[in-house]
């Protein structure tokens, strides 16, 4: 593993790692050298196919970070077909400064720890603007999860909610008043019926429906002054 500088910014990723190499803990020296180009960071891209980070690797991240954040300045997290061993080490890369979130999770991820994962992104990140979460499966647990971490991030802050599951109805009253939101993507299942939309910086909505049509009455008299792409799949 190691940071490269790329188009004025940091980077970390991650090598393929021989494990009969890695066989102790990093010594207090090397860690605090690597903790140099860590505080550095502000992007983390990271594709587990390609680039596996091996659970022993992970297992010492966590134990030499304990409490505090590992890249404490990452400001962009983005993290492409994460495999079932990586999903639970996923908040141990946040930090009170991540803003953009973006994960995409693989078919087979399992749906209790997928649920506890997302539930922990308001708290390590407070001010959240920028939430992206892909091939999640669609599970009661999953939507519970989504809808509370909705509930739990800062309103104000929120400007792209993109997630490929249905909400509590709780949290769809909330998503459809958020003030500075400017894109979103939603999963409408069933008769679900919409609250009056009032999105006034909303400029793309993409919206994946059932065969009930019901929540369009959502729309009328909907604030939506900026609006400039609109998708309706099912």
């Amino acid at each position: 593993m190691f940071c490269e500088s790329h188009n004025g910014g940091h980077f970390l990723r991650a090598q393929p790692f021989d494990l009969k190499a890695f066989e102790r803990i990093p010594t207090k020296s090397e860690w605090t050298a690597f903790r140099k180009h860590a505080r550095r960071m502000h992007t983390l891209k990271v594709d587990t196919s390609e680039d596996p980070l091996t659970f022993d690797i992970l297992l010492t991240l966590q134990l030499r970070t304990a409490n505090e954040p590992f890249l404490p300045r990452l400001k962009t997290f983005e993290c492409e077909e994460v495999t079932v061993e990586f999903i639970p080490f996923i908040p141990l890369f946040l930090s009170p400064k991540t803003v953009v979130i973006t994960v995409r999770f693989a078919e087979d991820s399992p749906t209790v720890a997928v649920a506890s994962t997302i539930s922990r992104f308001p708290v390590l990140c407070p001010d959240l603007a920028y939430v992206t979460l892909k091939g999640i499966p669609r599970d009661p647990v999953i939507i519970d999860a989504v809808s509370e971490m909705l509930l739990a991030c800062n309103r104000d802050s929120l400007e792209a909610f993109c997630v490929d599951t249905p909400l509590t109805e709780e949290a769809r009253e909330v998503v459809y008043q958020l003030p500075r939101l400017i894109g979103m993507w939603v999963v409408i299942e069933g008769s679900t019926s919409l609250p009056t939309v009032t999105l006034p910086n909303l400029t793309s909505i993409d919206i994946e429906y059932g065969d009930d049509l019901n929540w369009l009455q959502g729309f009328r008299g909907a604030r939506l002054e900026k609006l400039e792409s609109v998708t309706f799949h099912s």
